[in-house]
């Protein structure tokens, strides 16, 4: 049938309350406080290192190397498991696997959270992989990364996701992206994309872009 990818946060799983939460605690052990504007595109969707250096330019502080080391270690700790699957993606996933789509995910998130997360909520088997970035800045591009993820197969694709990083990264891989309209992302991120209201409506959307391509 084609290959699906997924984005994680903001599209298979609500995972705000972990990531704003460790953000917010990690800042707190620098001495600083969450400015009260940041929303939740500024931190869920761009690069770990990006998000960093946002929040501490507020502050004139320069070591988003180190906000990143304690995000982290408190990710790894607690903030993983602050997450759940939004309405109707489990069906939509066995759907599209039932009709013989092969499915990813490609998550800015670390490869090793983002299995962890899935395990958790009881999909993970549903992927052929699950890939996200590694240590030393690897794939930290989504379009570099989900170019590897197409790399090797053969077929239609299409890349699903909620922020203007997933569509640009479906546009440089030359493939064709369902944008979700529950995620993190702003409608004026998703031009371009075919927009999915709710999960219900991927499979069918999914199926007519592969069937166009």
């Amino acid at each position: 049938m084609g290959r699906a990818i997924f984005d994680l946060d903001g599209t298979l799983v609500d995972s705000a309350p972990g990531i704003t939460g460790c953000y917010r605690a990690a800042l707190a052990e620098m001495g600083y406080q969450m400015p009260p504007d940041i929303g939740l595109p500024a931190m869920i969707g761009p690069p770990l290192l990006d998000v960093c250096r946002g929040l501490l330019a507020r502050f004139g502080d320069t070591r988003a190397d180190e906000l990143a080391r304690r995000y982290r270690a408190l990710y790894l700790q607690w903030g993983w498991s602050e997450c759940a699957l939004y309405p109707g993606i489990d069906v939509a996933l066995a759907a599209l696997a039932g009709a013989g789509a092969e499915l990813h995910v490609a998550t800015a998130k670390r490869t090793v959270y983002a299995a962890r997360m899935l395990d958790r909520l009881g999909i993970a088997a549903r992927f052929a992989s699950i890939r996200g970035s590694e240590d030393g800045g690897a794939f930290d591009d989504k379009a570099v990364l989900v170019a590897d993820v197409l790399r090797g197969g053969a077929g239609p694709a299409a890349m699903v996701g909620d922020s203007r990083f997933d569509i640009a990264a479906a546009r440089a891989n030359a493939i064709p992206a369902v944008a979700v309209a529950w995620g993190y992302g702003q409608p004026d991120e998703h031009e371009g994309a075919v927009v999915a209201t709710e999960a219900g409506e991927l499979p069918g959307l999914i199926s007519r872009l592969f069937l166009e391509g």
